[in-house]
């Protein structure tokens, strides 16, 4: 894996419940977003995927993202943790980086990859 790369910015992913519904968002420590984010999110219990595309421009957080996870009652802080997080800075280097933000071919972006509640590593920087 690819070390850190200096003055890649620190990012957060959380998720949240909306009634029996679970939101996902994205921050960075300091600063604001200045590209949209190609974001992927994978929860281990239910084996559901989402990829999609935010634009966080000018904000230090996304706005929360309703994925189409519905645990009924289970409401515990379990189903909200650890859960696979992909983040790519701008969306359009996407297909430059691997699950694993391995660099795949060319120069583009940030890529970060962790879990839910828990900082982000930023892998690769090839821009």
């Amino acid at each position: 894996m690819p070390s850190k790369p200096s003055g890649a910015p620190n990012l957060t992913a959380q998720l949240g419940l909306s009634g029996q519904y679970v939101q996902f968002s994205v921050c960075k420590s300091s600063g604001t977003f200045s590209n949209d984010l190609k974001v992927e999110v994978g929860d281990w219990i239910t084996g559901y995927y989402i990829s999609t595309t935010i634009n966080p421009t000018g904000g230090s957080c996304s706005n929360w993202i309703t994925l189409n996870i519905n645990y009924g009652a289970v409401k515990t802080n379990t189903v909200l943790q650890n859960q696979a997080v992909r983040v790519i800075s701008p969306a359009s280097c996407a297909s430059k980086f691997d699950s694993g933000c391995n660099p795949t071919g060319g120069s583009c972006g940030y890529c970060w990859a962790g879990s839910t509640g828990k900082a982000l590593t930023a892998t690769c920087k090839w821009k």
